[in-house]
């Protein structure tokens, strides 16, 4: 019984979610168009988190006696650019929901501003993120990775 109680706000706020952005309403034009697009975008950066796991597994069964400092470093930083990308692809599609749904309680030039921000703030740091990605790929303490997981055209 408890157990049923936990899982109703997760269902209810993915209920919220999807009335808000498949609204019968006339900003269910823009809604329905952020939402693909920004699905799409979460869609396209779920390999990232495949190559994160292949990352995580690739240092944990490579023999690490032999590997420096700086590959570690590197490793983080590669796994942390990864990772970002999708994560934001999905948070902008729930805090423009956090914006504009009925629970809000902002001044109208506040909601166009905010999601004004987000969605520029989003483009603008997936954009920064695809620009690191590639410049951490690059380095040589990680070419054996890149080289194995075949991505030296892809990234």
């Amino acid at each position: 019984m408890a157990d049923k109680k936990e899982e109703k706000p997760k269902f209810e706020y993915l209920k919220g979610i999807m009335a808000f952005y498949f609204a019968p309403k006339l900003r269910s034009f823009l809604t329905v168009l952020h939402f693909v697009i920004w699905s799409f975008v979460t869609i396209y950066y779920l390999e990232y988190l495949l190559f994160a796991a292949r990352l995580i597994l690739y240092i944990a069964f490579k023999s690490k006696i032999l590997l420096s400092i700086s590959y570690l470093f590197w490793s983080l930083a590669f796994l942390i650019v990864l990772i970002i990308p999708f994560t934001l692809a999905l948070y902008s599609i729930l805090t423009i929901y956090q914006v504009w749904g009925k629970h809000a309680n902002w001044q109208m030039k506040w909601r166009i501003f905010a999601t004004v921000a987000i969605i520029a703030g989003s483009c603008v740091a997936l954009i920064f993120m695809s620009d690191i990605s590639h410049y951490v790929a690059g380095q040589s303490e990680l070419r054996g990775f890149i080289e194995d997981a075949g991505l030296n055209g892809r990234l």
